[in-house]
């Protein structure tokens, strides 16, 4: 009973440890690391969370129209690593971004450097490999 017990655990284990390296991908595998391109808008919305923090930027078109643009980067111990916290991406800033385009085309990027209001430019890009 006590071997099967523990055998129930270590499958356990191991599926969630499975799942978990799943989730994570690299950059490469959803965004194109031949591009960067810029996008500066305002901050919508801000998920302070790991594996990667997220925000919503709301960008003017050349037609004057809004786009969405959803943004990740590192996670919160790597962005407070760089200086960062909640309140330098705070809901109604406006950032400029520099990041790797979605490769499906939708308007999401993975930022690599980010200026902020108060003119500090930042490497808030992950370390994972781009492949």
């Amino acid at each position: 009973m006590r071997v099967h017990r523990t055998l129930v655990w270590l499958l356990l284990g191991l599926s969630a440890s499975t799942l978990v390296l799943h989730a994570h991908h690299s950059v490469g595998s959803s965004f194109d690391t031949s591009q960067l391109v810029t996008v500066t808008g305002v901050v919508t919305s801000l998920r302070w969370h790991n594996p990667h923090v997220t925000f919503h930027v709301a960008v003017k078109n050349v037609d004057g129209s809004i786009s969405d643009w959803r943004m990740e980067m590192k996670g919160t111990s790597g962005l407070s690593a760089v200086g960062l916290d909640q309140g330098a991406v705070a809901v109604g800033k406006q950032v400029s971004a520099k990041v790797f385009p979605a490769k499906d085309g939708t308007k999401s990027g993975n930022v690599r450097n980010l200026l902020l209001p108060d003119g500090r430019n930042v490497d808030v890009g992950d370390t994972f490999p781009h492949r």
